[in-house]
């Protein structure tokens, strides 16, 4: 798909395909199917790095790694629509996402580490509004610097905006200025959100994560966050299930140095795509170091 027929596309998808999306679940899920059977034959060089990134990760055969990749591209697809239609509807998180016993209700001055995998964004706001937790997220600001498309971007700041409406609170930023206010914030006893899984190349210092013997580079903020503050970190995913959205807590991590912290993050990461690689939207950007 060439950039023009890609713009076309995006227009058409982060806009009359979403709105429509966004007025039933059952919508989202056509939705869903629709988007990742495109995106799927759109780009033939991005489905090959992937799919044979996650057969040689995985050691699977390459039509698993095909269907893994084909999933993937339908679960980014679901976070948009599950939001939009909760954005849309303006209903309560803790309507459909009840605090459920043995959670953790706790976390100040904690790093809470997600992926781009499932529904971040529904996951932040669960911790938020149902647990209670003083809690910022860490993101990229969409402004002309970031390249995503028009029709994406317009998407992405609609959607921020709804996020700050409906937590109350303001994201911070990726640049030195940003780091300096998470600081802040950890230092006080509040707690921040970020991804670990940023790719490299969008930050100044970088760290190679091993996933089953492959090594991935990736933002290197969150452990050096980490270690400035004496921060833990409380990994913490949300998953598209047959039976719901539902929100997993990882191990506390809480080491001495930035290496052995980056040694947990691996494990973590490891153990999370090898029990949800059809969730994770990264196979084919994250950038693997050579060795």
């Amino acid at each position: 798909m060439n950039g023009r027929l890609r713009d076309s596309w995006e227009a058409l998808r982060y806009g009359p395909l979403l709105r429509g999306a966004s007025t039933h679940p059952l919508a989202g899920r056509l939705y869903e199917k629709l988007v990742a059977g495109i995106e799927w034959r759109a780009d033939p060089n991005r489905r090959a790095v992937a799919s044979a990134r996650i057969a040689d990760t995985l050691q699977c055969s390459q039509q698993q790694a095909q269907a893994i990749f084909r999933a993937c591209l339908g679960s980014e697809a679901r976070e948009e629509a599950d939001t939009a239609w909760v954005a849309r509807r303006g209903i309560a998180l803790a309507d459909i996402l009840p605090h459920r016993p043995g959670l953790p209700s706790e976390g100040r001055g904690s790093i809470f580490a997600t992926l781009h995998l499932g529904s971040p964004i529904l996951t932040f706001l669960y911790l938020r509004e149902v647990l209670g937790l003083p809690l910022r997220a860490i993101g990229r600001p969409l402004d002309d610097d970031n390249p995503l498309s028009a029709a994406k971007r317009a998407w992405g700041s609609a959607k921020v905006g709804w996020v700050s409406r409906s937590s109350g609170t303001t994201f911070i930023n990726t640049d030195a200025r940003g780091i300096i206010q998470a600081r802040e914030e950890l230092l006080a006893g509040r707690s921040i959100y970020a991804a670990i899984d940023v790719p490299a190349d969008l930050a100044s210092r970088a760290m190679a994560l091993e996933i089953h013997g492959r090594s991935f580079s990736f933002a290197a903020g969150i452990p050096r966050l980490a270690q400035l503050t004496g921060a833990e970190i409380l990994p913490v995913i949300g998953l598209h299930r047959a039976e719901g959205f539902r929100v997993e807590f990882g191990a506390p991590i809480s080491c001495p140095t930035q290496e052995e912290t980056q040694k947990a993050l691996a494990a973590w990461l490891s153990q999370t795509l090898c029990s949800y690689p059809d969730e994770w939207w990264l196979w084919p950007y994250a950038e693997e170091v050579a060795k």
